[in-house]
């Protein structure tokens, strides 16, 4: 009964990693794609002499990306801090 129980919980603990890192991917993924698309727009936008269009969209595009790098790593530096504290107890 234990041991179907300890071997349970493990394949549900593999799942939810591997879970998470088909999300990871993904978001990766997508978020590769919607960089691409804005760098295309603004390309198109400064072709066609759009330049204040393009400077606007190559600022919120920086903005938008440096926000998120930001909080990952807040994101990540607050989970390793509650590990370490479910670790101490």
């Amino acid at each position: 009964m234990a041991e179907e129980q300890s071997s349970h919980r493990r394949k549900m603990e593999r799942e939810i990693v591997d879970s998470s890192v088909m999300q990871s991917k993904r978001g990766q993924i997508f978020g590769f794609i919607l960089a691409i698309l804005v760098i295309v727009i603004i390309t198109y936008c400064a072709f066609l002499g759009e330049s204040l269009v393009a400077s606007i969209l190559s600022g919120v595009a920086l903005v938008g990306l440096a926000t998120l790098f930001v909080t990952g790593k807040l994101q990540k530096s607050k989970k390793s801090d509650e590990k370490a504290i479910t670790k101490e107890d």
